[in-house]
């Protein structure tokens, strides 16, 4: 009894983690588990949204097996894929929160990105005075809303760790954000690759149930770009779809596609890549890997096609080429393993010869990831408890 009051004592922070997809949790997974099992830091996972939506594959499951359960749960109807649902969204969300954190005292919120979700529990959290700690700032991606709601999460911090020196200098140059308030990080995703152990390539096909795979293998990953229509998006998406039947008939591709974020249009977006996937016997819908299965097949791929932030910032560390389709990660910082192409079919082909060319990967080799840098989630405790 007295040694469970004496660490009662010493516990002097209370630490807000929000996670609200499965892709922030994959990427801030590390800090997150180590925070956890510091017991002089009180941690609350903060899980929201779609982590509990069929659609996406249930990815609190993910949270559960790393054997995270005690944390607070915030969920909502995502069935509805309209751009005015997010207001609805935001607004329930906003709603529980205050309910939660009126009642709660927290010291700092961690939070990751750039998602309307994390927006809305920024603004919270601004005004119960919990003062926010924000993972990659200073990214610019003119394709997507997620560009002005990174913007607004900056404004409402106290503290910025930044990918890299790039990322940094944007802060100050564009958001005004003081230099003794940023910090140096790197990608927190990449500390997680390093302590991944990878299967071998046959392991990996037979845990993921894929069949028939002699092929070279290409990830597709295709979210909407917010900024544009509906009828925009899907016009894109199918001509990538057009193109994914090329490299599929001309050059033995299997492709895996993969589910798009909780964003505007999503459910269009999946009927088509369900479709797709019917259609083409060498394609494949799965609907949620995990992030270690996820960075294991990236592992073992041949190339990425989409617009996802993974093949902008953890491709590199695989040396596995992207090729970047249309505008939603447009100004994002990248190596030299992705290539940014157009929508339009012969651009896109032309892009993919360049980019799956023997020379252009020789190039990718020779260069490292720009978002890897030697600060760990170790490192940020430290910081933590030195604030």
């Amino acid at each position: 009894m007295k040694k469970e009051v004496f660490l009662r004592k010493m516990i002097f922070k209370k630490i807000l983690i929000p996670t609200v997809a499965r892709s922030d949790f994959g990427i801030m997974k590390n800090i997150i588990k180590t925070f956890y099992n510091d017991k002089f830091i009180e941690t609350k996972l903060l899980v929201v949204g779609s982590h509990f939506s069929k659609i996406f594959g249930s990815t609190v499951s993910e949270i559960k097996n790393e054997g995270i359960i005690n944390f607070h749960k915030i969920s909502y109807d995502i069935k509805k894929s309209k751009f005015d649902r997010t207001l609805l969204y935001i607004s329930d969300l906003m709603r529980k929160l205050n309910n939660y954190l009126k009642t709660r005292k927290y010291d700092y919120c961690i939070i990751l990105g750039d998602r309307y979700e994390m927006l809305a529990i920024a603004i919270a959290c601004k005004l119960f005075k919990i003062k926010i700690i924000h993972f990659c700032g200073g990214s610019i991606t003119k394709g997507a809303l997620d560009e002005y709601y990174r913007n607004c999460i900056t404004k409402l911090s106290d503290y910025h760790f930044v990918e890299t020196k790039y990322h940094y200098n944007n802060l100050i140059k564009y958001n005004g954000v003081e230099r003794k308030n940023i910090f140096l990080y790197g990608a927190p995703a990449l500390e997680n690759i390093k302590s991944l152990s990878f299967l071998d390539k046959n392991s990996l096909i037979k845990k993921i149930n894929l069949k028939k795979f002699n092929n070279k293998i290409a990830i597709f990953t295709y979210h909407s770009e917010t900024t544009l229509s509906k009828k925009e998006n899907i016009n894109q998406l199918n001509e990538i779809l057009s193109f994914l039947k090329i490299i599929i008939k001309q050059f033995n591709y299997k492709i895996i596609v993969t589910s798009p974020n909780a964003d505007s249009y999503y459910e269009q977006i999946i009927q088509l890549k369900i479709n797709f996937c019917k259609e083409n016997s060498n394609a494949v819908y799965i609907s949620h890997l995990g992030i270690n299965n996820y960075y294991n097949l990236m592992k073992i791929s041949d190339v990425m096609i989409g617009n996802s932030s993974s093949g902008i910032i953890e491709a590199k560390t695989f040396n596995l080429p992207v090729l970047n389709c249309g505008n939603r990660q447009f100004g994002r910082y990248c190596s030299n393993n992705v290539i940014t192409s157009e929508i339009k079919l012969k651009k896109l082909i032309k892009n993919f010869s360049l980019l799956t060319s023997v020379k252009y990967k020789k190039k990718i080799k020779r260069s490292k990831n720009l978002y890897e840098l030697k600060m760990n989630s170790k490192l940020f405790l430290k910081f933590i408890k030195k604030i």
